[in-house]
């Protein structure tokens, strides 16, 4: 908006060089200067550039408490779709649907179907929430902004559609209990995750056929640009192949693949399979599904989606931590079980185990997540000696004007759709703005242009 920004982008002829500057600290004044590995010029968010500390800081905590107040308030929709599933408890609850279940049997039947299809609806409206919540934050790439979405999202999968879902199912079944017998909350708490594993297989199983389905044939997509046609700006070619609002895109304008959508959507399979793959059948259904993806995502990362330049695995590093915590979370849940079960025998055995698993996280933390975000200086010195400085500073050309805005690195004037370039009669290029076929510059009329 031409108002000077205390931020700027920085090329080095050297890998080495590069790995110095992020790894040092360049002031003796906390956030005085941040710096941090430059995205991919097509990959900016100019906007966010520049944004002062104040503004990124408030913007995260804003972020943060929108994130925890739809955190609570996705609670209800997500516990009453679970309790669908329960017909007997929507009896108790709901006596007025007894005498409709009754009077139609096909009923209770459809509301038990109903119930995981309406959570995969849920799942799919919800990145769209978190991706407009984590854009608060100024990121400044869309690289960025995806790995801020996929923790929210990762964290709503799991707490939402893993946990909240099996406790509302397994209390709304025994609320009239409950409430006559509070102590009862211990055989209802054993009871609720091996009592929910039928109904987060129905889960997966709508998400994997019907997710799967509706991304072969390219519903969502067609659907976005039929819309696109109906609406915004499309008086010119460039206006009908231009996204609106983001996300309202033409046919052939493909947007990229969401990584932290698929990722997230991994993340829940992974849950539920260490949480059940003890307890209940359903290693064949992962490993069948897990299948099916990689050969239809196969087929769309070669003919549909376009290459998108590598984000320096960003979201890997946050899908290793929530796993190892989704790990020990299982293993809790788990123990919990043998507990509440009385298995005196197995439940000493699990203790290890636990262990182990805190010792690992504990071990991993220290090394490998900066060796993965890093580059070793041995690779980069090994990779400098292979080139002269000469053939550097030839390969390093193409970042020339790269990390400009688009205005500025257009070497033709930017002209909108209306405008055209004409010749005057003192031979000079204008720019003349074409309205009802009469511009008047300088006193040069122009007429029928």
């Amino acid at each position: 908006e031409g108002v000077p920004c205390e931020a700027g982008f920085v090329t080095f002829t050297k890998i080495s060089s590069v790995q110095v500057a992020l790894q040092m600290r360049h002031h003796r004044k906390p956030f005085a200067m941040q710096v941090q590995e430059a995205p991919e010029p097509e990959d900016i968010i100019w906007k966010n550039v520049g944004q002062s500390h104040y503004a990124v800081q408030a913007g995260r905590l804003v972020s943060i408490g929108l994130t925890v107040a739809l955190c609570v308030f996705w609670t209800i929709p997500v516990a009453f779709i679970a309790s669908l599933a329960e017909v007997e408890s929507l009896k108790q609850t709901l006596p007025f649907l007894e005498s409709l279940i009754v009077s139609a049997p096909w009923l209770g039947d459809f509301l038990a179907q109903l119930a995981p299809l309406l959570i995969v609806v849920l799942n799919g409206i919800l990145p769209y929430i978190l991706v407009f919540i984590s854009t608060f934050e100024s990121p400044i790439s869309e690289s960025v902004l995806q790995a801020s979405a996929f923790t929210k999202l990762a964290s709503f999968m799991i707490i939402q559609t893993f946990f909240i879902s099996a406790l509302s199912g397994s209390l709304l079944a025994s609320l009239s209990a409950f409430l006559d017998s509070p102590e009862l909350i211990v055989d209802i708490l054993a009871k609720s995750l091996t009592g929910q594993s039928t109904y987060f297989v129905q889960i997966l199983l709508v998400q994997t056929f019907l997710g799967l389905g509706l991304e072969i044939i390219r519903v969502s997509p067609v659907v976005l640009a039929v819309l696109r046609g109906r609406m915004g700006y499309n008086l010119t070619e460039k206006e009908q192949n231009t996204a609106l609002f983001g996300f309202l895109r033409p046919l052939a304008d493909v947007s990229p693949f969401e990584y932290f959508r698929g990722v997230a959507s991994a993340l829940l399979n992974f849950m539920v399979q260490f949480v059940y793959s003890s307890s209940a059948p359903v290693n064949w259904f992962f490993a069948f599904a897990f299948t099916i993806k990689i050969i239809l995502y196969k087929y769309q990362f070669m003919y549909i989606y376009p290459v998108k330049a590598d984000t320096g695995g960003k979201i890997w590093l946050s899908f290793t931590r929530i796993c190892l915590g989704c790990t020990l979370m299982a293993q809790l849940a788990l123990i919990g079980i043998l507990l509440l079960k009385k298995s005196a025998l197995a439940t000493p055995f699990m203790v290890p185990l636990i262990i182990f698993t805190m010792l690992f996280s504990l071990y991993v933390q220290q090394e490998h997540y900066q060796a993965a975000e890093f580059l070793p200086s041995m690779e980069c010195f090994e990779w400098e000696s292979k080139v002269t400085e000469s053939e550097s500073l030839v390969k390093n050309e193409f970042l020339k004007d790269q990390y400009l805005q688009p205005a500025l690195r257009s070497k033709d004037p930017v002209v909108p759709d209306n405008m055209s370039t004409v010749q005057t009669a003192a031979g000079e290029h204008q720019n003349v703005k074409l309205m009802s076929g009469i511009y008047a510059d300088d006193g040069v009329n122009v007429d029928n242009v």
